[in-house]
């Protein structure tokens, strides 16, 4: 019999991120009002913490899966996540695992490019203009943007699919529902949707502040269990099959960590070189 691994990608929501240690930092103040290099090192000082508090790590356990692989991305694009379950699997098979990936998709707003040789993120908080004129630039936005999303859903599918891999997915938006029912039937018949997540974890994480971080407005761990126990009772319910029939001796669970590229020691067509240039004059 195989072992099982337990493939997750996601946004800060399936990193982990809101599961504080208020021993490191104070439950006294917002995490955003803090400076940007002190909130880079709380975090990286919380990425095992995170992991181990996530709702992946927490579901792992739920559904027995001998190892995890989490690329829950704090602040992450769709695009951004796929490009990075690219980077670091797309020549890995598992053919000595059963895996499930599990995708919980982020807002369908935000968008990636490389920059600097790393992934980078842009949204509606974004200090640039560049999300806004994006934003400008497409017609539809209550469409076009979770066209966007489904294109990069439909990929980590296909990819799934080809390799015999278990896909379930849903969306972190309030207002995704009846966008996937109209948009992609094939999810509803297949059932490789849950259906409105996104809606149901924020109302429960505001009638409960319980399950709220105290710094920020992600859920805490009891959050995140909470979150584990709903998505294992959907597999319950219908994918049984997923499920594994033993317990494992030992649990394996690992995190995504960034990959940042050298710069590449080449040149550029000279008309992209012209036009930039001409912009700037």
């Amino acid at each position: 019999m195989k072992k099982k691994l337990l493939i997750t990608m996601g946004c800060s929501v399936t990193q982990g991120y809101g599961s504080w240690d208020y021993s490191i930092v104070p439950d006294n103040k917002k995490i955003w009002k803090y400076d940007y290099a002190d909130i880079t090192s709380y975090e990286k000082l919380h990425l095992d913490i995170f992991l181990k508090n996530s709702w992946p790590y927490k579901l792992q356990r739920l559904i027995k899966f001998d190892k995890l692989i989490n690329f829950g991305i704090n602040g992450s694009s769709a695009s951004h996540q796929v490009k990075a379950f690219t980077e670091s699997l797309i020549d890995e098979y598992f053919e000595e695992y059963d895996v499930t990936l599990i995708w919980l998709v982020t807002f369908s707003d935000r968008i990636s490019f490389y920059n600097g040789g790393k992934l980078e993120s842009y949204n509606s908080y974004s200090s640039t203009n560049l999300y806004k004129e994006y934003i400008n630039e497409i017609g539809w936005l209550e469409t076009d943007i979770r066209l966007e999303m489904l294109s990069y859903i439909k990929i980590i599918y296909e990819i799934s699919n080809s390799r015999n891999w278990n896909f379930i997915f849903s969306t972190l938006d309030l207002y995704d529902g009846e966008f996937i029912k109209q948009y992609y039937p094939k999810s509803i018949s297949e059932n490789i949707y849950i259906p409105d997540f996104g809606y149901k974890i924020f109302r429960m994480v505001q009638s409960n502040p319980e399950l709220k971080s105290k710094i920020c407005d992600h859920p805490n761990e009891l959050g995140y269990s909470e979150i584990a126990n709903k998505i294992h009772s959907w597999i319950l319910d219908n994918k049984p099959e997923f499920l594994n029939t033993y317990t494992p001796d030992s649990y394996e669970s690992i995190a995504y960590k960034q990959k940042i590229y050298e710069r590449y020691d080449g040149e550029i067509r000279l008309d992209i070189i012209d036009n930039i240039n001409k912009t700037t004059l």
